[in-house]
């Protein structure tokens, strides 16, 4: 880990990642993301390689989600009740 710069600490890759740093520490702790720690110092230090991962996996999911969504909306809207009285 001798390139620093390729590693974001906890407030910037939450702000990254667009939630707190709280929600980092449970990741951290339920296995979905595994920080290094700074040699010196022992901060929490994220590889942003693995945070465009998380992004990208996000997303993919998100994209699932909209089009099954937009599949159940579809069906619903071609649903037709029978008339009443016939």
């Amino acid at each position: 880990m001798s390139n620093f710069k390729d590693y974001m600490m906890v407030q910037k890759a939450a702000d990254f990642l667009g939630v707190t740093v709280m929600t980092l520490y449970r990741w951290d702790a339920a296995g979905k993301l595994s920080p290094r720690r700074h040699p010196i110092n022992g901060y929490r230090l994220y590889k942003k390689s693995e945070l465009e991962r998380l992004l990208k996996t996000a997303a993919k999911k998100k994209q699932k989600t909209t089009w099954r969504c937009l599949k159940i909306h579809t069906e619903a809207r071609s649903y037709r009740r029978p008339m009443m009285g016939s």
